[in-house]
């Protein structure tokens, strides 16, 4: 038996660009296919690369490749992976443009008082806005610092602005904390400052 192929004759553009290009380069592409989990780029001939649905966008309400990009178009992306094995290439559109959660982080330090709208409301907390579609969340938690049952619904609505305060910024995880109890000391430390252990009372 005689294997034969055509390929071997033609320019391996992928050997090429394994030569030149490495995480964390940003390119030019081209928008070729729309899937469910994403948008493939073309970066050469029978070179593409993949935008995965999580890469496109900094606005959480982004979730298919069609809100952002248009087909035949050419856009700025940056490698976040190569698996020469495979040939495949992970591409990034966010990581091109600000990160506004790095820009948030930056611009506004732990123990910064804030005032925001609730967006939602969960069992678990309150959800506001701190922009550029940005949402922090204020926990149960750190609503108040009575104990008790705390029915959020009941006590606040969607639209209603706060006072609250920034209790810290993940920005690899993409999450801001934040409390309102935290905006008045809590009785419980200002007890013992006035009543130190040992105290008798009367």
């Amino acid at each position: 038996k005689i294997a034969l192929g055509r390929k071997q004759l033609l320019k391996d553009n992928w050997a090429e660009m394994m030569n030149t290009l490495k995480v964390g380069d940003i390119i030019e592409g081209k928008v070729t296919t729309f899937a469910n989990f994403g948008a493939f780029v073309r970066l050469a001939e029978q070179v593409e690369g993949l935008i995965h649905n999580t890469e496109l966008s900094w606005d959480a309400s982004v979730h298919q490749a069609h809100q952002v990009l248009k087909l035949n178009n050419t856009v700025r992306v940056k490698i976040i992976s190569i698996d020469e094995a495979k040939r495949r290439i992970g591409l990034s559109l966010r990581q091109v443009a600000v990160n506004p959660w790095q820009q948030f982080a930056d611009q506004t330090p732990t123990g910064t008082k804030l005032h925001l709208p609730i967006v939602s409301i969960a069992d678990f907390g309150l959800f506001v806005d701190l922009g550029n579609n940005l949402r922090g969340l204020i926990h149960k938690n750190d609503v108040q610092w009575e104990t008790g049952k705390l029915e959020l619904a009941e006590r606040f609505n969607v639209g209603d602005s706060i006072d609250c305060v920034l209790l810290s910024t993940d920005v690899a995880r993409e999450r801001a904390s934040l409390g309102i109890k935290q905006l008045s000391h809590d009785p419980w430390q200002t007890f013992l400052d006035k009543k130190p252990l040992g105290h008798q009372f009367e």
